[in-house]
């Protein structure tokens, strides 16, 4: 059950209407690895002076089902072929990501967090540009960034922003998060590949995480009614296993 909710929490669905024109589109390799589940997504990040749009789309197209029969463990996963996107606006100072709740698709909108980057003096070269090394912390793990300073780009991948050039590799210390460049391409009037859809109902981070506790508590609430003298349910703690660990 646990699993399940970890990955209702991780889908943010996309579903794109409006034509914004962009000066640069970086692509990137997208994993994750959360409770032994690694995922890889096709991800793209179209900027401007003032604004981003980060989608990405998961590359499984198929359905697994693993049953580890000594512990009784089942994992159960259908492939999710749709795109998500979060779109940063700087002058308005807000982010937002999409995601599914009951009764259709809403946006989660918050600040455009702020990200104190620690400027290291290790260097190497990627791919023949000189990349310096950054790390920070940020929402329950720590990153370690390397970017190019010859390529004046001050957005990043997912939420991630703020360093004076485009972030070649960005990882957290666990490898549970790892983004890759694998393209840039600069050029004025760059369209995304989808539409994107301008209005939808929006809800705030905070409420959003109330939400998700709320949801915890319901889970907690089915599985502890269904104790009897032979088998007794204790839950004791929430926790999040996904990009943003708070």
């Amino acid at each position: 059950m646990k699993q399940i909710f970890v990955l209702l929490i991780l889908l943010f669905p996309l579903a794109m209407k409006a034509q914004e024109r962009y000066d640069a589109l970086l692509e990137y390799k997208m994993q994750t690895n959360f409770s032994g589940m690694p995922t890889t997504y096709k991800a793209a990040l179209y900027c401007n002076s003032t604004n981003a749009l980060f989608i990405y789309q998961d590359q499984r197209k198929e359905t697994i089902n693993s049953v580890d029969e000594e512990s009784l463990q089942l994992q159960y996963f259908v492939a999710d072929t749709t795109a998500y996107f979060i779109k940063t606006d700087s002058v308005l100072t807000t982010l937002a990501r999409s995601t599914k709740k009951e009764g259709g698709l809403v946006l989660i909108e918050e600040k455009v967090p702020q990200i104190e980057w620690k400027i290291d003096s290790e260097f190497k070269n990627i791919d023949g540009y000189e990349c310096i090394k950054a790390t920070c912390n940020f929402r329950g793990r720590y990153y370690t960034a390397w970017y190019a300073p010859e390529i004046p780009i001050k957005y990043g991948p997912f939420k991630f922003h703020g360093l004076p050039g485009a972030l070649f590799e960005l990882y957290d210390s666990h490898h549970e998060v790892v983004f890759t460049l694998s393209k840039v391409k600069i050029e004025s009037g760059i369209v995304p590949s989808e539409p994107i859809k301008t209005k939808y109902l929006t809800i705030s981070r905070d409420l959003y995480k109330k939400a998700q506790k709320e949801q915890f508590e319901r889970i907690k609430r089915i599985l502890t009614s269904r104790s009897d003298r032979d088998m007794q349910v204790s839950i004791t703690s929430f926790k999040v296993n996904a990009i943003e660990m708070d």
